[in-house]
């Protein structure tokens, strides 16, 4: 299946503008969770289950796409990154893996009036300071995930756009 160059810029086009609008908050997400700012908790549950949500739409597009559009990009007219961009890209998906790794999540969600805690080990009543702990813990992860999605994407998209407009 070939799809015309006019098709592929627009779908570049597109990618482009969907990464960036999720880079963004992703970005400023990540930085909260470091942060920690004051929220209500049913509201920082809120944001915690729309980050997941959004982290598995993102996650399932970007395979979706990787094998719909496989042999779209030719890497012999792809023009190459910088090196000093593609360094810069790699520092940022390294710093993001290692968030992911050292910010394990925790399921946490709201029961009559509490919060429940739940893992392989079981399920368990926690304070409200834990409860947030892990929510932020869960805000940083998913946000460390789309924000390294959100990069990837952009560049894939951003090589797609410029090959159809050379073409």
């Amino acid at each position: 299946m070939t799809i015309s160059n006019d098709t592929l810029r627009r779908l570049g086009t597109l990618g482009l503008i969907g990464s960036l609008l999720v880079a963004a908050p992703s970005c400023a997400g990540l930085l909260a969770s470091f942060v920690e700012p004051t929220l209500e908790l049913p509201q920082l549950y809120r944001i915690s289950t729309l980050t997941r949500e959004v982290g598995f739409c993102m996650l399932a597009a970007y395979i979706v796409a990787g094998f719909a559009l496989p042999k779209q990009v030719d890497a012999r007219a792809t023009p190459k990154i910088s090196n000093w961009k593609s360094k810069a890209l790699s520092i940022i998906v390294l710093g993001c893996f290692v968030i992911i790794i050292f910010s394990p999540h925790t399921y946490v969600y709201p029961q009559a009036g509490g919060w429940i805690t739940k893992s392989k080990a079981g399920t368990f009543s926690i304070s409200a300071d834990v409860a947030k702990h892990y929510l932020w813990r869960a805000v940083r992860m998913w946000s460390a995930i789309l924000f390294c999605l959100s990069l990837a994407a952009i560049a894939f998209t951003w090589r797609l756009a410029r090959q159809a407009r050379q073409e």
